[in-house]
């Protein structure tokens, strides 16, 4: 099928569940229970200590946090990590849920981010000739005489249906229809039939519907929470797929590929990741490769917050990005052996030798939400109430990519909404009984299975905020303060060389108000 559709579904790909360090409450009465145990505990603040008392006096925190462990002769956890607290007096406990996009942020989105550039109504309809398109595609699988038999099961499969849905297909989309931003219930189709699978409220516009599946133009994509509560999964001959009208967390998708292109010096190339960057980083490079640097996409973004009206929302990170010619990417690759060194080496590499052949610099930068001067952090996807296959309720995440004439994508997912705060000062646990309870909690958390050698070096201790579910349902939840241990590992398998770990998220993450350990998957 030629039209896109925006789909939220299961995301299957993303999680391994890791063991959880406590026994999983089974019951929701357990889980409400202990849930309302904690918030007691957290309200046990309001008269003990004056507000004014500095944070880090009040909790005992230290500079640094400094341990060594060697719980195995294959696993190990040495820490020589600053300790980051925010800068407050208290940390606030709140009760949130999922929040939809009202019609004024939509409006303010659109005004900001489109203008005057006329945008029309996506075709979520295939035309015959499209259909005969699909069927051709499939029939030539279908004949190759390497196909196994299963991809020409498959292709059986999908002929049919898109013979069933040619007899009804109309034989042109007819007149683009010119879009607004006015909220409006929309169909989810099924990707290759266009079948109406359900319906949703939310926006759905492109600036050049006749080339919707090019990525050149505007795209402007509101989908409110769904409402449903049913993960629908449809095995077929190449697996199975997933219609979830079950899972929460509201999304906002802006582009424009156009304004990208141009940037970057056309669609050809490779993108070059940098990582996070600082302005003051970015100042002391030799070869900056630009003038449009961090600090000016940092006040473009903040300029964009401000219109919006998002003054909840604050910048947490930026990233750099360079594109280069393919043939540079490729030279940089050859001079490496194994990823690991490739990245290692791809800014001195590029900077020095390659400066003259960076065609655009761009950056991503991470915002967060705060609460009372205190972010909360999201660098999970999702938590999930029984499995991966089942509904979710997203962590809020908001990027927004700028290049050096401007912003070209806005991603917003899954926003929140405050009902109440539940604790304006939490009581919290002081550190070092946090301290006295890391050692066992890493060691359930991270030991690993089999032969592998993990050795884990933790780097920064933070304390923030982070959402957990209330009733183990999408539903509802809690902000509650938390410590996360960042860190890298290294990991050894037999008869081979050791493996730096990719992974960028919290090594653990524990409940700052009762000592308990989040797992972020399951979202308490």
């Amino acid at each position: 099928m030629k039209k896109a559709t925006l789909t939220l579904i299961a995301c299957m790909f993303i999680v391994t569940v890791l063991e959880g360090c406590q026994t999983t409450p089974e019951q929701p009465i357990v889980i409400q229970k202990d849930m309302e145990q904690m918030i007691e505990k957290a309200q046990e603040q309001a008269e003990a200590v004056p507000q004014t008392e500095q944070l880090a006096e009040k909790l005992g925190a230290p500079e640094r946090y400094t341990a060594e462990y060697a719980y195995s002769d294959r696993f190990t956890m040495t820490a020589d990590a600053k300790i980051i607290l925010p800068n407050v007096t208290a940390l606030p406990t709140v009760r949130v849920k999922p929040a939809d996009f009202s019609q004024e942020m939509v409006d303010q989105l659109y005004a900001y981010l489109v203008g005057d550039t006329v945008l029309y109504e996506r075709q979520t309809v295939c035309t015959k000739a499209e259909i005969e398109q699909d069927i051709v595609a499939w029939q030539k699988t279908l004949a190759d005489k390497n196909a196994s038999e299963e991809a020409k099961a498959q292709a059986v499969e999908k002929i049919e249906k898109l013979k069933e849905a040619y007899r009804s297909a109309p034989d042109s989309t007819g007149a683009f229809m010119v879009g607004s931003p006015e909220i409006k219930t929309l169909a989810e189709r099924d990707f290759l039939t266009g079948e109406e699978l359900y319906t949703y409220r939310g926006v759905d516009l492109v600036e050049r519907p006749e080339e919707a599946q090019e990525n050149c133009g505007m795209y402007f994509q509101i989908r409110q929470n769904n409402t449903g509560d049913e993960i629908l999964i449809e095995e077929t001959v190449g697996g199975f797929s997933v219609t979830d009208t079950a899972s929460r967390g509201a999304l906002f998708l802006w582009s424009d590929y156009d304004l990208l292109k141009q940037a970057q010096g056309g669609t050809l190339g490779y993108t070059v990741e940098m990582g996070a960057i600082t302005q003051a980083q970015w100042e002391q490079l030799d070869d900056p490769c630009g003038a449009f640097s961090p600090g000016q996409a940092q006040a473009e973004t903040e300029k964009f917050l401000a219109y919006i009206d998002a003054e909840d929302m604050s910048v947490a990170s930026i990233e750099m990005e360079y594109r280069v010619p393919e043939a540079v990417a490729e030279e940089l690759r050859s001079r490496c052996i194994s990823n690991t060194e490739y990245e290692a080496a791809v800014r001195e590499l590029l900077v020095k030798e390659y400066s003259d052949q960076i065609k655009g610099v761009s950056y991503r930068v991470n915002c967060v939400r705060t609460v009372n001067n205190v972010s909360v952090t999201s660098d999970q996807l999702s938590s999930y109430v029984d499995d991966a296959y089942s509904k979710q309720w997203y962590y809020e995440q908001m990027s927004i990519s700028l290049c050096e004439e401007g912003i070209f994508s806005v991603q917003w997912r899954s926003p929140h909404e405050i009902i109440e705060t539940v604790a304006p000062d939490t009581a919290m646990l002081s550190f070092a009984e946090i301290a006295e309870i890391i050692p066992t909690m890493f060691r359930v958390k991270n030991e690993p299975q089999g032969e592998v050698k993990a050795e884990y070096k933790i780097e920064r201790v933070v304390l923030s905020l982070r959402r957990i579910m209330e009733q183990n349902n999408v539903e509802n939840g809690l902000l509650v303060p938390v410590w996360d241990l960042y860190g890298s590992a290294v990991y050894t398998y037999p008869g081979e060389p050791p493996v730096p770990d990719t992974y960028q998220g919290t090594q653990l993450t524990i409940n700052a108000i009762d000592g308990s350990v989040i797992d972020l998957n399951r979202g308490y």
